[in-house]
């Protein structure tokens, strides 16, 4: 009997050796602790380290809000969870001031990348800001899925040298380990993550995010601002738009399919390539992704594809996003429904400022339910304003507004080689925005000094900023979406159908009697 209760007990403290356990941090701890508690705490380093050098999966890392600075990067080869915010009362407990967990890495190489995942299981990182990142702040490998909650990544990768040969991604770059690998963005923002510096001939693709052969990628309630070339780059003395290659998607550079749902882009800068490559840009650039991807009830917003210096050549796949196979035969295709694109602006000639539908045979684009409003090309052709279809490929688009004065100047808004599906079902005319950007305010905040032509650096905060995009022009956009569209979130009376753009849907939606009185005699 003696000999069973000893081993009861020696297997119960195995077992509990090789348990995950919960790590408690705070940015002031004075180091030594054993985490065990609040009253305990340890340092992140600690913590990180201590979870690197256990053989045991699934550890949480409970973290206070304030700043925190690491001494080392933190290089994690097994899955964990990351909770930032709290009060550091308990465990629960987030802080009372809606405070994040902020690491700063401080522009510092030896602390590039913050985080380097290794791991094959799945992680979660929670109200957490990164900022600062010399390279990157995220660096993942393996078929570890990767779940990101409430967090920012903030000004990362601007002070990394230019040159680089392959992909940048500074607020992160994954690779999916052969397609195995799901990447999740829930309530997030991304921020600043540029390249600073002067012209460069190669500065990677995905200046915010790249991801490669990853599953899939999805982003749900995000908000990217101001992320991709900085202004320095791209008025530079010897500028960025002569000898810039290496880069394709400002904010996102995928060759994984990406599900894309209540998301902004607002006012993120890409250059143009003007050499022979010529495949070059896009603020979204999404190539060989072996899938469909998929924008739902998104906004994009004074986004910018600038052709800096060259401006007598022809440049092509640029825009706000650009879907493009490859010549190995994989067909990749996007679905575009229910989103706003308003303000965007491209330089280049043969490109527009919305949607690319890029090189090789098989690519193929489906657009319903969306707002084309107020796009701006520089160069001497204004055909294809908003979506261009290269040979070869295909666009599927109806039930769609366009900023034209009629059906008989489509090539305006529509142009290309490719198959141009256009349905009967498309409007045009003035959405009517709530809050609407008017002439006067794109042409202040035009650059133009013979090397650079496109957005000032402040022309997010002196006019973008102030824009509202809810549709007000009732004949064109309330309930004249597709019919067999859902509808069901929009507030009551919906009509029964949707509505068309971003709000479409939503119960931000106009509603159909909204506006309208109803006598009784």
């Amino acid at each position: 009997m003696k000999k069973s209760i000893l081993l009861s007990l020696v297997a119960l403290m195995m077992s509990s050796l090789n348990a995950a356990n919960t790590y408690r941090v705070t940015p002031d701890a004075p180091g030594g602790g054993n985490g065990q508690s609040w009253a305990t705490p340890m340092t992140i380093n600690e913590a990180v380290n201590t979870v690197y050098n256990s053989s045991v999966h699934g550890h949480v890392i409970l973290c206070k809000a304030g700043v925190y600075v690491p001494t080392a990067k933190f290089t994690l080869v097994r899955n964990l969870t990351v909770k930032g915010g709290l009060a550091g009362t308990d465990d629960t407990t987030l802080d009372p001031n809606g405070e994040r967990t902020i690491i700063d890495g401080e522009n510092r190489s030896d602390l590039s990348p913050i985080f380097n995942i290794s791991a094959g299981d799945p992680s979660t990182f929670e109200n957490l800001e990164i900022r600062n990142a010399y390279f990157r702040a995220f660096q993942k490998t393996q078929s570890g899925d990767i779940t990101f909650k409430n967090c920012v990544f903030d000004s990362c990768g601007r002070q990394y040298p230019s040159n680089l040969s392959n992909e940048r991604g500074a607020a992160g770059h994954f690779n999916g380990n052969n397609w195995t690998a799901t990447i999740k963005y829930e309530n997030c923002v991304f921020f600043r993550n540029t390249y600073e510096g002067s012209a460069a001939t190669k500065v990677g693709n995905g200046i915010a995010l790249a991801f490669n052969q990853c599953k899939r990628v999805m982003f749900d309630n995000c908000l990217f601002v101001s992320n991709g070339l900085g202004h320095a780059t791209v008025k530079s003395s010897t500028p960025a738009g002569k000898n810039l290659s290496g880069l394709r998607g400002a904010a996102i550079y995928s060759s994984s399919p990406l599900t894309v749902c209540n998301t902004e882009f607002r006012a993120n800068r890409a250059g143009i390539y003007t050499g022979t490559m010529g495949a070059m840009g896009g603020v979204i650039y999404i190539y060989k992704s072996r899938g469909k991807s998929s924008f739902e009830n998104c906004l994009f917003l004074g986004n910018s594809c600038e052709h800096c210096y060259s401006i007598d050549k022809d440049t092509k796949e640029a825009g706000v996003i650009v879907v493009r196979s490859d010549s190995s035969g994989t067909k990749d295709s996007l679905d575009v429904v229910n989103c706003t694109f308003a303000y965007n602006f491209t330089d280049g000639k043969i490109t527009s400022a919305g949607i690319d539908v890029g090189s090789y045979d098989g690519t193929t684009a489906n657009i319903k339910n969306t707002i084309f409003y107020g796009a701006k090309k520089s160069r001497d052709s204004e055909k294809g304003r908003d979506i261009w279809v290269s040979s070869g490929c295909t666009a599927n688009i109806d039930y769609c507004l366009f900023d034209s004065d009629g059906k008989e100047n489509i090539e305006k808004c529509i142009a290309g080689d490719g198959t141009k599906t256009i349905g009967s079902n498309n409007v045009f005319g003035d959405p009517k925005f709530a809050r609407a950007i008017t002439a006067d305010e794109v042409a202040s905040i035009m650059v133009n000094n013979g090397s650079y032509y496109g957005y000032s650096a402040d022309a997010y905060e002196t006019v973008f900023s102030k824009a509202d995009v809810h549709a007000l022009n009732r004949r064109l956009t309330v309930d004249t979406g597709d019919p067999a569209s859902p509808f069901a979130n929009e507030p009551h009376p919906n009509g029964k159908r949707v509505n068309l753009g971003y709000y479409g849907n939503t119960p931000e939606a106009l509603s159909t009697l909204s506006g309208m009185k109803i006598i009784i005699r």
